[in-house]
């Protein structure tokens, strides 16, 4: 919990900004792009905790991959009612590291800021290779779901010895 909580719409608002968390859908990436751009400093760390394989390529079109840190975020949840969700599987995981996959003392910093914070991260020495593999369990899962109708919950919850029937 953050306290006090601060909370604007308008990000021209916000002074001494160090990291930047895109959590959007991507189709509006493009427009948080042009919103952030214009506040950008030389410190500013980026990262997008998007589905997509590309997301740092489109953040890269615009502003300059300096600022920003490959990531993904390992979650796999449902709403069960408004404002609660419940996490099903393993804890919520923030995975990032930078680009070009060498180690910065930013990283390190921002590692240890996470963790003191009590978000759980994994440092990924591949960053491509560990949005690949996210985005091929996102593929499964989803192609399972649409074969079956079920929910990731009514997946998990699927006893093993049983088989599927389509």
């Amino acid at each position: 919990m953050v306290y006090p909580a601060k909370a604007t719409s308008n990000i021209s608002e916000v002074q001494n900004i160090d990291l930047i968390l895109i959590c959007v859908k991507t189709w509006q990436l493009n427009e948080v792009i042009n919103i952030i751009k214009n506040v950008l400093t030389k410190e500013i760390m980026i990262i997008s905790l998007l589905n997509g394989v590309d997301d740092e390529e489109v953040l890269s079109t615009k502003i300059s991959k300096k600022h920003i840190i490959g990531a993904l975020c390992k979650i796999v949840s449902k709403i069960e009612n408004h404002g609660i969700i419940n996490h099903i599987s393993y804890e919520p995981t923030i995975v990032f590291w930078e680009l070009d996959n060498k180690k910065y003392k930013r990283s390190l910093e921002l590692k240890q800021i996470f963790e003191k914070a009590g978000i759980t991260t994994k440092s990924a020495m591949d960053i491509q290779k560990e949005i690949w593999i996210k985005i091929l369990f996102i593929s499964t899962i989803s192609a399972t779901g649409a074969l079956t109708s079920a929910s990731i919950g009514e997946m998990i919850c699927y006893p093993k010895n049983k088989g599927v029937n389509v």
